[in-house]
């Protein structure tokens, strides 16, 4: 199985720092990452044992704190990412409801009010046909 290999902003995200803090690392401890540091394509890689002595020496600096409290407050703030997604697609499904009812709701209204207007044209011919017959009436009077 081959081991995983992280680039430089990788090893950054997962420590918490700029790439820069790994790239003085990786000069300053030239020697002790040798062995764990791999070019390719001038890209540089790292392996899992240089990240974490990169980890130790930010430690010791105290650049960082040590990672078993970062790593709770990750989860935490993992599950708790969870929770809001799985509340915000209810949120979005009951949105997603209420606005098909009243799409449902317009469409049902715009039927009636055309046959209402139906209704009305019809009206208004049965008025223009009841008046003509009264001009007649009246011509004829």
């Amino acid at each position: 199985m081959e081991e995983k290999l992280y680039r430089v902003i990788e090893a950054a995200n997962i420590l918490g720092v700029s790439k820069v803090t790994i790239y003085k690392k990786l000069s300053k401890y030239k020697k002790e990452l040798r062995a764990h540091v791999i070019k390719r394509s001038n890209i540089t890689y790292l392996q899992e044992e240089a990240i974490n002595f990169i980890r130790e020496s930010l430690i010791d600096n105290a650049v960082i704190v040590p990672n078993e409290g970062q790593s709770q407050e990750v989860i935490r703030l993992k599950q708790d990412q969870e929770i809001m997604h799985m509340n915000l697609a209810k949120v979005n499904d009951a949105l997603l409801d209420v606005h098909t009812e009243h799409i449902e709701d317009l469409q049902w209204i715009v039927q009636v009010v055309q046959k209402q207007v139906q209704i009305k044209k019809r009206q208004n011919e049965q008025k223009k046909q009841m008046i003509l017959k009264l001009k007649d009436l009246v011509k004829q009077a």
